[in-house]
């Protein structure tokens, strides 16, 4: 038999029970019950269950123990919150609930790609006026996601390089080694990558785009878009590259690594760089590639799904100026920031506004001593690598840090170095700085010029 039963104090209290037969015999029994003051309430959400490198976030409910049958509760209760994951943060939100005070933990926890297993995210909970204490462990499953990587494309004029570097844990220190130096034959002017970091895509002016295996560490393809290769973008499953002498686009069948069309592109002359613009940034209904021309001086946006149609128009066509040679993208602000070496000034412009205006766009110009080697730009935060140091532009705030003389600039993804923001090559070495600029990590790694680190996945 079960019984319940709410007692209205702490104290000693007898309890008797009496069992009667068909017969009408009975028996009795009486025991004694020491009730003691309650503890607080911590919700049990169960496992949650993550990956490497993607942000979790739960949260726990915590209420207050009942004094006596009168609705007088034993608060505010008192938290304790840890051990928890390293790096996982959490915050106190506290709310009313029809006159109880319910507290809540809100847990947030980006785990690094080597935290796969089961960890504990502790909570006590105590209360203030009986003592009386709980505590709860949330167990949380994180599942291997695939192994960090940063791919650096580089070497002299006659010797293309690409070199494949590999983060990894040893001892509970993140190690950063490199793990193999392919060449790709004449020259290594861009990078990309697909989606689960699989391949690299290098953009070899003397031949093509090369096709580097990660998993093989090895050079798979030379796909031959020509001589004049100059730059590379990867998306919706596609490699788009840029001849600065045929003055073409080429799409490459990322899975089967044929080139399935190429088209002149009509009104621009050297085309220099190229970048991947999906659907919604900076209000783009549908995506589309940015392309600068060193000789025209112009920015074009063109529609993807037209280019393999065959048709090389372009959506959005103006002229900026100068002798462009760099094109990188911010999709948190939907900005596009345009390198012109010869003006040593970076253009900044909307996306939005030059789709409506593109012959009537005013970018904002901001202007440099040393033209960048170059840009960066995330979160609202424009990088330049330049002579003078590494520059930080946020608004109207510029920080110069000359003692860092970067050559090339990557983003760290999360998850792949505590703290990590940014990955920068210099003259002999490839650093990994926090978002106060110190380095964390380095490796060896010279004559590098464009970086991308990403997560290799199985």
């Amino acid at each position: 038999l079960t019984f319940s039963y709410a007692f209205p104090a702490i104290g000693t209290y007898s309890v008797g029970v009496e069992v009667f037969d068909d017969g009408d015999a009975s028996t009795t029994a009486t025991f004694d019950i020491e009730v003691t003051a309650a503890a607080p309430r911590i919700e049990n959400i169960g496992r949650v269950v993550g990956r490497e490198g993607q942000e979790m976030v739960f949260e726990v409910e915590i209420t207050p123990a009942p004094l006596d049958n009168e609705g007088n509760l034993d608060a505010p209760v008192r938290l304790l919150v840890g051990p928890v994951p390293p790096g996982a943060e959490h915050e106190i939100i506290e709310e009313d609930r029809n006159g109880v005070p319910v507290l809540i933990v809100r847990a947030t926890w980006t785990p690094t790609y080597y935290d796969a297993g089961d960890h504990i995210f502790r909570i006590r909970a105590e209360g203030r006026i009986n003592e009386v204490s709980r505590t709860r462990d949330v167990e949380i499953q994180v599942d291997e996601a695939g192994t960090p990587l940063l791919a650096a494309a580089g070497g002299t004029g006659r010797r293309g390089q690409v070199t494949l570097y590999e983060y990894g844990l040893e001892a509970g220190v993140v190690t950063f080694t490199a793990r193999a130096r392919i060449d790709i034959g004449i020259g290594a002017s861009s990078l990309a990558y697909n989606t689960n970091g699989q391949r690299v895509f290098v953009a070899s002016a003397g031949a093509g785009v090369a096709v580097v295996g990660t998993r093989e560490a090895a050079l798979l393809r030379m796909v031959p878009t020509g001589a004049g290769t100059q730059a590379v973008a990867y998306g919706d499953d596609y490699v788009w590259a840029i001849n600065s002498q045929t003055n073409t686009l080429s799409a490459i069948d990322a899975q089967t690594l044929k080139i399935e069309v190429t088209v002149p592109l009509i009104g621009m002359e050297r085309p220099a760089d190229i970048v991947w613009l999906p659907a919604g940034f900076g209000g783009l209904a549908a995506p589309r590639l940015a392309i600068v021309g060193a000789a025209t001086g112009d920015l074009g946006l063109i529609d993807p799904e037209e280019v393999l149609d065959g048709n090389g128009a372009f959506a959005a066509h103006g002229v900026i100026g100068g002798a462009l040679s760099r094109v990188v993208s911010d999709p948190s602000t939907g900005t596009l920031y345009l390198s012109d070496g010869k003006a040593r000034r970076v253009y900044a412009l909307q996306v939005d506004d030059f789709v409506r205006r593109p012959d009537a766009v005013d970018p904002t110009g901001i202007e440099f001593i040393f033209a960048p080697f170059d840009l960066l730009a995330r979160d609202g935060v424009l990088w330049a690598a330049t002579e003078a140091g590494l520059v930080r532009i946020e608004g109207n705030n510029e920080d110069v840090t000359s003692a860092i003389q970067a050559r090339g600039l990557g983003a760290l993804p999360p998850g792949i170095v505590t703290g990590g923001q940014l990955v920068i090559s210099t003259s002999d070495r490839v650093e990994n700085l926090d978002s106060d600029l110190n380095r964390i990590i380095d490796s060896a790694g010279g004559r590098i010029r464009r970086l991308a680190a990403f997560v290799a996945f199985e």
